[in-house]
């Protein structure tokens, strides 16, 4: 488990992205994404066959933070 598990309460209070490469660190990630919606937070999830740095997908990366970013209340 990630670190971060126990700060799932608080973060079911944003909204929140969580995204995964193909690094190992996917199964962490999800236990803290379930979690989050768990405690009855809202999670958008999205995972890339490529490595921990998005090297050879840095566009879709830039894609998804900002579909997310302008997806959240009062964006527009």
């Amino acid at each position: 488990n990630l670190p971060l598990q126990p700060t799932a309460a608080g973060l079911a209070r944003i909204p929140v992205l969580i995204l995964s490469s193909d690094d190992g660190l996917a199964p962490g990630t999800d236990a803290l994404a379930a979690s989050i919606q768990q405690a009855g937070g809202k999670v958008q999830k999205a995972h890339e066959p490529t490595d921990h740095s998005w090297s050879d997908k840095r566009i879709r990366l830039a894609g998804l933070v900002i579909d997310w970013l302008e997806a959240l209340p009062g964006a527009k």
